[in-house]
């Protein structure tokens, strides 16, 4: 869902999307056709897109206060303690993109400009 630009929390895949999707018997397998249906719903409502840079910005400095980076034992421990929490592949593939390759920091400025790239360009 979210590689086609659909951005639903856990807790709404799991407690909203899922059971519509899913036949009335549950087996964990979505067919198609429903997927199809629902995905082109969702698309069309626009309610699950992403949020803006300024929206990320705003959360990120409110985490750094006047420091230009996170340190990723911090990131790790709000994205495995807070909201829904992250598991560990991705968690491995947050860090993957957003770490600094020289240092293990996250100057976050550069990782929304990475993704307001990777999004102009159709990419997730």
């Amino acid at each position: 869902m979210r590689a086609l630009g659909v951005y639903p929390s856990e807790r709404a895949l799991v407690k909203d999307i899922l059971p519509e999707m899913q036949d009335e018997e549950p087996t964990g397998f979505v067919r198609y056709p429903k997927f199809e249906k629902k995905m082109l719903q969702l698309l069309a409502t626009k309610e699950l897109e992403p949020d803006s840079s300024d929206v990320l910005l705003q959360a990120f400095k409110t985490i750094a206060g006047n420091a230009e980076f996170i340190s990723p034992e911090t990131m790790e421990e709000l994205l495995t303690t807070k909201g829904t929490p992250f598991r560990p592949k991705e968690l491995e593939s947050f860090f993957l993109v957003a770490k600094d390759p020289e240092n293990g920091n996250i100057y976050y400025e550069d990782y929304i400009a990475l993704l307001t790239k990777n999004k102009s360009n159709g990419l997730r």
